[in-house]
């Protein structure tokens, strides 16, 4: 009964959504509407509760003097203070956009620029050839980056049309196998988990 139950609530609330999808019924177009105000009612709770859980752990490690427990008492207090702000003034005002514009963006940007050390490492292991595989990878890489600057220009005039050509035909045609496959993929997973044979997202391999 546990996980009947969600189970049957599962099924019943995905099979609204998609006739609603596909017919024009009002007692079900209406009831699948409800369900959409639903999503959003249950995300605002979720990210809720994400906050005090982030609150939580924090002041646990803030109690009991971690490590890097100062990191956690200012994560707090901003976290607050934002939340106050925009509860207050709105997401609108000029402090809350002072804190967005001189805060939030400049840490996004640092984290971009450390993961492009991360990217660079990867595209290194990535690109050793060592099979044919990775070497029609480690050569496909070379002539689009040299396409892409101006240096691959200089070296030769065709090649940023090449790298282009690349990006257009052999990329796209490999992106598109991968949606239709990840498509498909999402359908049977779709209709595994309506029709409650799917119980992974009950958190057991069951």
């Amino acid at each position: 009964m546990r996980k009947a139950l969600p189970t049957a609530i599962l099924s019943f609330v995905a099979t609204i959504v998609l006739i609603d999808y596909w017919f024009k019924i009002p007692v079900v177009n209406n009831m699948a509407k409800d369900f959409t105000t639903w999503v959003s009612v249950i995300a605002n709770v979720a990210l809720g509760l994400g906050a005090v859980n982030l609150v939580l752990v924090h002041s646990r490690h803030i109690r009991l003097k971690r490590m890097e427990w100062g990191n956690s008492l200012v994560l707090i207090v901003l976290m607050l203070y934002v939340m106050v702000i925009g509860i207050a003034q709105s997401s609108n005002s000029p402090t809350y956009r002072w804190i967005y514009d001189n805060i939030n963006v400049p840490l996004g940007s640092t984290l971009f620029a450390t993961a492009a050390f991360q990217i660079a490492s990867a595209s290194y292991r990535t690109f050793r050839a060592r099979n044919v595989e990775s070497g029609l990878l480690l050569i496909t890489g070379i002539f689009v980056m040299l396409g892409k600057v101006p240096l691959g220009e200089m070296m030769a005039s065709w090649m940023p049309t090449f790298a282009q050509w690349i990006m257009d035909v052999w990329n796209t045609a490999a992106q598109r196998g991968i949606m239709i496959c990840t498509a498909i993929g999402l359908v049977i997973i779709s209709v595994r988990v309506i029709t409650g044979m799917e119980r992974g997202h009950f958190g057991s391999g069951e």
